[in-house]
């Protein structure tokens, strides 16, 4: 609980002492089943902060906390950064890395994530970009993972 408090008081002085730049976020969700045996909401509340951010990538970091039924509020902390290696006037490719820790409840060892992404194709109506990368949960083995994606907009 004095978790939740502190995280309160962050986001508090946060919005009460804005920058000259938008330096953060604050995104909550509450999520109920209509149907199931389980129809209690569930709560997620987060703050996302940028740290730095330059003309080739950006890091950020951010705590929040998420409650589901029966369950006591999770504190989670956690930074993420992206990079991209060659500066163009249209990015080619992405890579990102995400380190998140909980700080509450039975496993509090940390996750990670690293990822990949390149584009391969991109006109006004839409894209093609592949991408690969590994997560790492606590307790188990590097997890490898590829895909393919596109979006394609119809003119109208």
């Amino acid at each position: 609980m004095k978790t939740i408090l502190l995280l309160c008081a962050l986001v508090a002085t946060v919005l009460a002492n804005p920058g000259p730049q938008n330096r953060g976020s604050i995104s909550a969700t509450v999520n109920k089943p209509m149907s199931g045996p389980e129809r209690r909401p569930s709560y997620n509340i987060n703050y996302q902060h940028n740290i730095w951010k330059g003309k080739n990538g950006q890091i950020s970091a951010g705590g929040g906390a998420q409650k589901f039924p029966g369950q006591k509020w999770q504190p989670h902390v956690g930074v993420q950064g992206t990079w991209r290696f060659k500066r163009e006037a249209v990015p080619q490719g992405t890579i990102s890395a995400t380190v998140n820790k909980p700080l509450s409840g039975p496993e509090r060892r940390p996750t990670y994530n690293i990822d990949y992404q390149h584009n391969i194709w991109q006109n006004k109506n839409g894209q093609i970009s592949a991408g690969g990368g590994a997560q790492k949960l606590p307790g188990q083995r590097w997890e490898p993972q590829v895909g393919i994606q596109g979006t394609y907009r119809f003119p109208g």
